[in-house]
């Protein structure tokens, strides 16, 4: 039989040695700043290794005694006493002698060591991978915490008696210190480093970046980064080798790839974890220590929901609460949940307080973190797979994707990324269909942007259950203050306050927040319920009386033309200095021509009002793609290309959500669109001309208030004439089967 040593041992061998040897070299040479441990072993102790003696120095000067080649305080009294001065000190007593000592290592520094020989075997693959001529290398650590250790460390493995010492030394920086402070220079590049950095690019030196991973790089040092090599996380083998130089004389542990201990061995963990007795106890403080992104606070409970936002997450705390006091199985789970809705409605806070409410872990992840190491899609896909093990190792976890929409929709007309959007979409489909059988992980994604979402991550079995979050009603706006208000201003009535606010998103409404505070602050008060409206008004001035009278209007055609054409039930509108807005519940439809056609009246019927009103529009209604002119749009091209009801004929073309990339090439399809969107605009104005009192009436009243909502708003629309006889009504929403624009959302906003 062949005694050879299998590779992969060889490698685990090399690897272990190397960090053992990095160690070794940091503790003998400067045992206070890198051990947190100082133990006494006895002389006879066989493992004991002795410690490096400083070397003492020389006395400086001229030699005019004979004194030359002493070292030491000992010897230079010994001299004293021998010149018949007589004893100097006094006797002292005889002493044991002083036991070895030997040094542990630092928790961050043992993981430091253990990360830069995982990565790079042995010295000579750290020289070699550091000592390119000219290059400039970024190395991103898996943590904060260790980018000053990881900067040390490599500059001490490189000095002159140190494992990698080279005749050419890498200058190493700190990526955040090599930036300049000073004003910008009129250089275009080395202006905007600081003289050490600047100085090292003039001579050509070899230069090493060290910086967190998810710490963004400035762009003009970015620009001439020549190679980017991320250290590992921990996996098993890591965190055993690392308990090992932490508790040298315990027996080595077993750790599997799925023990939790791996997710949670931060750098702050495993330096508290460091002062138990022993690995084992080391481990037990790691399991049970759990890093969630999640504070103190109200619960998901308090959090400004609207019930039918609520209901499916609360089903979801309910159903892994009973899963965890094992009353049903994990295949009755919902998980798989899309948050969809503008920026800043809280999309990102749901994922944190769900995990709360169940006392579990919450990872959150991205493209662009899981981009952070490269932007290959098989690099991209790597990222992904450990992310998900990481979850699974973390279960019961919450896994949260921000920004869905950004991995690309391979629906989209082919182009030359479209292999990547492929491969990157494939990947994701992987991991999420790998979890089907893994209990204990809830996946939650979020997007801005539904229609940019691949058609496969909806399926059954992924994110098929949608839920869409908006900005906080009237009703809801006081809970939105008292979130972020939370102690302050208790039992103070906020009717007032929220009314003033009400259209603002919850960012919004945290901003406000801060900025009453920081009037209480300046007047060296405590925070009045008047601070917070003064805040209120600071944040919406009034605009122009023109403009106001104009976005008024404006609000209120889009109210009662959805009224009476029966798509939607006006709900609240607002008219404030950054713009207006008309909030209404979508009725169901079964998307027939005329169906799409009344939709089209609503959207347009704002611009229709001002042309009525003000004797021309303006271009309110349009702009980015949210906008009244840019839905309506959307709308018309899909009646063509994607319904099957336009004069086209039945051929389908593209989706609703592209349907509208196809106008720019496509005169006759434009021709056709325009035709819809006239014959919509002049239906409304005919709408609006038999009630033009009530609409002026109306839009009074908004501009006065600035915001008409409940009853004052329903005894306005009570002065039209009867909404029309519906097929179904509004509680049968979700048992009729509505076209796909219609199911994604059951409200609609205009503005």
């Amino acid at each position: 039989m062949s005694n050879t040593t299998p590779p992969t041992l060889e490698a685990d061998a090399d690897w272990k040695k190397f960090a053992a040897d990095i160690l070794d070299d940091l503790l003998e040479s400067g045992f206070e700043r890198w051990s947190h441990r100082i133990i006494e072993v006895a002389a006879s102790h066989e493992t004991a290794k002795p410690t490096k003696p400083a070397p003492a120095k020389k006395l400086s000067g001229t030699d005019r005694s004979g004194w030359d080649g002493v070292y030491d305080v000992d010897s230079i009294l010994d001299e004293i006493e021998n010149e018949e001065f007589g004893p100097v000190l006094p006797p002292c007593h005889e002493q044991d002698s002083i036991a070895p000592r030997r040094y542990l290592p630092q928790a961050a520094a043992a993981l430091a060591a253990v990360q830069l020989a995982r990565k790079f075997t042995n010295a000579t693959g750290l020289s070699q991978a550091l000592c390119v001529s000219g290059s400039i290398t970024h190395i991103a650590t898996s943590a904060p915490e260790l980018e000053e250790i990881t900067f040390k460390t490599l500059d001490a493995l490189f000095d002159s008696e140190g494992p990698c010492a080279t005749r050419s030394k890498p200058r190493f920086f700190c990526a955040g210190d090599v930036m300049s402070s000073g004003p910008k220079s009129k250089s275009e590049v080395l202006g905007a480093f600081d003289a050490r950095f600047r100085d090292a690019l003039i001579e050509n030196r070899t230069i090493v970046l060290v910086s967190p991973a998810y710490q963004a790089v400035p762009p003009a040092l970015a620009a001439l980064i020549t190679q980017r090599i991320s250290l590992p996380e921990i996996d098993a083998a890591m965190l055993s080798e690392i308990l090992k130089h932490l508790f040298p004389d315990a027996a080595p542990v077993d750790i599997d790839d799925a023990d939790p201990a791996i997710l949670n061995a931060t750098p702050e963990a495993l330096a508290l974890c460091a002062r138990a007795d022993n690995p084992e106890t080391a481990l037990i403080q790691l399991r049970a220590r759990s890093e969630r992104a999640v504070s103190d606070g109200p619960g998901f409970d308090d959090f400004p929901l609207s019930f039918s936002v609520r209901a499916p997450l609360d089903q979801l705390i309910n159903d892994m609460q009973d899963w965890r006091a094992g009353k049903i199985g994990w295949s009755d789970v919902q998980r798989g949940i899309l948050l969809y809705g503008p920026p800043g409605c809280g999309k990102t806070e749901i994922p944190r307080l769900i995990a709360r409410s169940v006392d579990i872990p919450v990872l959150a992840a991205s493209m662009s973190s899981w981009q952070a190491d490269g932007s290959r899609a098989s690099e991209i896909c790597s990222e992904m797979r450990k992310c998900f093990n990481k979850a699974r190792a973390a279960a019961p976890s919450v896994l949260f994707i921000d920004e869905l929409d950004t991995f690309g929709d391979r629906a989209r007309p082919h182009d030359q990324n479209s292999s990547w959007t492929d491969m990157v979409i494939g990947g994701l489909l992987e991991c999420l269909d790998g979890f089907n059988e893994l209990e204990g992980v809830v996946v939650i994604a979020a997007t801005n942007h539904l229609h940019k979402i691949d058609a496969a991550l909806r399926r059954p079995g992924r994110f098929d259950r949608v839920v869409s979050i908006d900005h906080p009603s009237a009703e809801l706006m006081p809970k939105a203050f008292r979130w972020h208000l939370r102690d302050d201003l208790e039992g103070v009535d906020l009717a007032d306050a929220a009314m003033a606010a009400v259209g603002m998103t919850g960012a919004e409404v945290a901003a406000t927040v801060r900025d009453a505070r920081a009037l209480a602050r300046r007047g060296k008060r405590v925070l009045a319920v008047d601070d917070l409206q003064a805040a209120i008004r600071n944040r919406r001035p009034r605009v122009d009386a023109a403009l106001h009278w104009r976005i008024a209007v404006h609000e209120c055609g889009h109210a009662i033309a959805g009224h009476l054409v029966g798509r939607a039930i006006p709900k609240l509108l607002t008219v404030n200095g950054s713009g207006g807005d008309a909030t209404m519940l979508r009725r169901p439809c079964a998307g027939t021509k005329s169906d799409y056609e009344s939709d089209l009246i609503l959207l347009l019927a704002g611009r229709a009002a001002e042309g009525l009103v003000l004797r021309e529009p303006s271009g309110g209604c349009g702009g980015d793609e949210r906008s009244d002119l840019a839905q309506a749009t959307t709308i018309a091209t899909a009646i063509e290309t994607s319904y099957g009801l336009g004069t086209g004929g039945m051929v389908w073309q593209s989706s609703p959500e592209h349907a509208a990339e196809r106008l720019r090439f496509d005169r006759p399809l434009r021709d056709r669109v325009q035709v819809h969107l006239q014959r919509a605009e002049a239906e409304a104005i005919r709408i609006l001309q038999g009630h033009q009192s009530v609409l002026e009436d109306m839009a009074t009243a908004l501009a006065e208030k600035g915001v008409l909502t409940g009853q004052p708003l329903r005894d306005y629309l009570d002065q039209l004439p009867a909404e029309p006889s519906l097929s179904t009504s509004s509680d049968e929403r979700h048992q009729t089967p509505p076209t796909k624009a219609v199911a994604d959302q059951d409200s609609i906003n205009v503005s």
